[in-house]
């Protein structure tokens, strides 16, 4: 099977969240390591944070789950090759169901500006 998901953030509404979460929301979308990396970004913090959430939301609607108790945000982990280009690692629930759809590879893509962050993924 080949699925598709695609998610847009307006980056002023991550913003407004993180104020009212106190910085708890990060540790509700963002896995251990993600967490690590956001650490090392300093000002280009809010855009890694937007990218992450945007592609986490895209790769639920590739499932067909969207997030929820079928697919966490913890059980998606996206980080870096060597060359700076994401890639996804699936973990619990959102890997088996993958697993059942048959996806084996996920591609991303993950683009942001001034004002907004948009992730495209294709799963196959």
């Amino acid at each position: 099977m080949i699925g598709i998901g695609t998610d847009i953030l307006e980056i002023a509404r991550l913003e407004n969240v993180l104020v009212r979460s106190g910085g708890k929301f990060l540790e509700h979308i963002l896995t251990p390591e993600e967490r690590e990396i956001a650490g090392k970004k300093g000002r280009a913090a809010t855009g890694f944070y937007a990218g992450r959430w945007t592609a986490k939301e895209a790769i639920s609607k590739m499932l067909g789950t969207g997030i929820g108790k079928d697919c966490s945000f913890q059980d998606i982990s996206i980080l870096n090759n060597e060359k700076g280009a994401p890639y996804v690692i699936l973990s619990g629930a959102a890997k088996e169901k993958a697993d059942s759809l048959g996806i084996t590879r996920i591609h991303i893509s993950i683009s942001h500006e001034e004002h907004y962050c948009v992730a495209t993924v294709i799963g196959e």
